[in-house]
């Protein structure tokens, strides 16, 4: 563990999308794609960024209330049982909701799939 830490990491190329950032580079002779995804939606205002933000834009999709909230955690906190697994259902059994909710999170899973196609 020491010998990775100790180690210098370069960055050979970087591709940059709203959230998403695909980097190339090279650790000793290895070379490694490293694929961060950042979770939260600047639409959803709220004091801190976090996947609960996209199930919030989920729950105004399939029509559950939202209302006011400062911290989107506590939002999705305070839906029912009932409320979070209609979401759930919802975002399980339609792609194309998935794809407008998480949209960061699908293109990082399409870049996977086009590296692995060109491999």
């Amino acid at each position: 563990m020491e010998k990775l830490t100790t180690g210098k990491i370069e960055v050979i190329e970087e591709d940059t999308v709203e959230r998403l950032r695909i980097y190339k580079g090279r650790y000793v002779n290895k070379e490694f794609e490293l694929i961060l995804v950042i979770n939260g939606l600047d639409e959803i205002y709220t004091d801190k960024h976090s996947i609960e933000d996209h199930f919030l834009k989920a729950a105004e999709k399939v029509s559950i209330a939202v209302g006011d909230f400062e911290n989107a955690k506590a939002a999705w906190k305070s839906f029912s049982n009932d409320q979070q697994l209609k979401i759930f259902k919802e975002l399980r059994e339609h792609r194309k909701l998935v794809e407008a909710v998480f949209l960061q999170q699908v293109q990082g899973c399409q870049y996977i799939k086009r590296s692995t196609r060109e491999s």
